[in-house]
């Protein structure tokens, strides 16, 4: 596989810029609020006040013990638990635009877990393939967002064939903790009980899906005519002629992308699309704007 196109150090400072500008700047505050934490933790009791407090509020054990009515003041936990999912198999690997599909991920994850970390949130990273290859257990700070790309931009953790089945039960097993989980893939040549991993995973944890496309997943050029492709699974290669399966292949390809959504939308499962063709800033953003007035509309 070849070198990256990702240089970390010029990364980062681009993102301490960006942090001042739109894209951060709705991660750590409406985004942040999205994604709130999966309970409440005790601060303490407090006086009961009959114009405020609703009286099914009241301890009356509590009360009580000190003689008058307290209700019990609960906050929001302060801090959310996310953790990348990134898958690091070979279709990955591919790319027909300035970037490749893992490359464009890279990036995306950076931002994103740029702004959380800034905002005193706990950040984790899981590559897989055919199996978990890096578990990064989430925690704060900035030498966690460096020590995250280390490992993301070291081309020795990418190649293979993915096992969604396989590595979603892993790592289900792995995390314990309710948490944010942010599961990031083309979801291409899914088979096994991917969707029932997914469902169960989806069950004790908040999962968003961003499925990553390059234009190519989607689309062949008629005019290119013969070329030779190689099968990323078994390594074998194909001599195929473009214009004669390109109809084909975006109906098969649409069909998938369907199936995906509708899968998604029958689990309550959210998701975004996003193209390598497109800067994902822009896409990122009006995404989670429409999930938060979802979410307040609900």
């Amino acid at each position: 596989m070849k070198e990256f196109k990702v240089n970390v150090a010029p990364l980062i400072s681009r993102l301490e810029l960006i942090s001042k500008k739109r894209l951060t700047g709705f991660l750590s505050g409406e985004f942040k609020s999205i994604l709130r934490g999966r309970g409440l933790e005790f601060h303490g009791y407090r006086k009961y006040n009959s114009a405020e407090d609703d009286a099914k509020m009241i301890d009356w054990k509590a009360s009580l013990r000190s003689r008058y009515l307290v209700v019990k003041e609960l906050i929001e936990e302060r801090n959310n638990n996310v953790m990348f999912l990134l898958d690091v198999g070979s279709s990955m690997s591919f790319g027909s635009t300035d970037k490749l599909k893992n490359e464009y991920a890279i990036e995306l994850f950076a931002a994103m877990a740029h702004a959380l970390l800034a905002e005193g949130d706990s950040v984790g990273v899981t590559l897989y393939c055919e199996k978990v290859r890096k578990f990064i257990t989430p925690n704060i700070g900035a030498k966690q967002l460096y020590m995250m790309l280390k490992e993301l931009t070291d081309v020795k953790n990418y190649e293979g064939q993915t096992d969604f089945a396989s590595s979603l039960h892993e790592f289900g097993a792995m995390m314990p903790r309710a948490s944010i989980i942010i599961m990031v893939s083309d979801f291409l040549n899914l088979r096994g009980d991917w969707l029932k991993e997914l469902k169960l995973l989806n069950a004790k944890h908040e999962v968003i899906c961003i499925v990553v496309n390059d234009p190519r997943d989607l689309k062949l050029p008629k005019e290119t005519g013969e070329i030779m492709v190689k099968d990323y699974a078994t390594g074998e290669h194909l001599l195929i002629n473009t214009e004669l399966i390109a109809d084909d292949y975006e109906k098969i390809m649409t069909d998938h992308i369907v199936m995906l959504k509708n899968t998604f939308k029958e689990n309550l499962i959210d998701h975004i699309f996003v193209d390598t063709s497109q800067p994902f800033t822009k896409i990122m953003y009006t995404f989670f704007k429409e999930r938060a007035m979802q979410a307040g509309g609900s």
